[in-house]
């Protein structure tokens, strides 16, 4: 039998439980499941763990017990564990939900649509269509609305945009797309184009 001389997991004695090895010394018992067995692994040694089943010999009749007594409370335990991170998920899900549930997309893709909105950031990139000019805003309830492009509403002949971070205008666009923010994959992003600058507000 060849026994791996690195981390790796196989099986103890009577094949019930997932362990964690290096070589032939015993780490820890993992899970009776091998794909929580990896998991564990994983955390412990910080990357994938490899599997390679052999069994351990088996001891006699009362350390077989001792064993399945150990088996039932580890994985009372692991199960214990797992049930808390379902509860905190939900819960953190719950939260996120709770907070951006008052953000929602503006208009109907295709329609033009009037927004009285706050620059919030002006960047610029070279891509496949040459300079690209990205105007994010948001309206007066904290919605989000990203521009791409270089109308001459918004960027002049020079290539430089027009207007500054935290400038307030009102303008009319055609909703392009309705998306979510890259930076906060949350909140609802509403994509427009060709905007017509209606005024600048005080």
């Amino acid at each position: 039998m060849n026994i791996p001389n690195y981390y790796h997991i196989s099986k103890g004695a009577y094949s019930i439980y997932y362990i964690l090895n290096n070589g032939e010394d015993f780490i820890k018992n993992l899970s009776t499941d091998l794909k929580q067995a990896k998991q564990i692994a994983k955390e412990i040694v910080g990357s994938d763990v490899p599997v390679n089943i052999w069994c351990r010999k088996s001891w006699n009749i009362e350390h077989k017990k001792y064993l399945e007594s150990l088996i039932q409370l580890d994985q009372h335990i692991i199960d214990h564990k797992s049930h808390l991170d379902s509860l905190e998920i939900a819960k953190r899900q719950k939260e996120i939900e709770a907070k951006y549930s008052k953000f929602f997309h503006l208009g109907k893709v295709g329609e033009q649509i009037t927004l009285e909105l706050t620059i919030t950031k002006i960047f610029s990139y070279v891509g496949d269509y040459g300079l690209t000019f990205v105007h994010k805003f948001e309206d007066n309830n904290g919605n989000q609305v990203i521009y791409f492009g270089h109308s001459k509403q918004l960027v002049d002949e020079k290539a430089q945009t027009k207007f500054q971070e935290g400038n307030k205008i009102t303008i009319t666009g055609i909703v392009k797309d309705h998306s979510k923010d890259k930076d906060d994959r949350n909140m609802p992003l509403t994509v427009i184009t060709k905007p017509k600058l209606k005024r600048e507000r005080a």
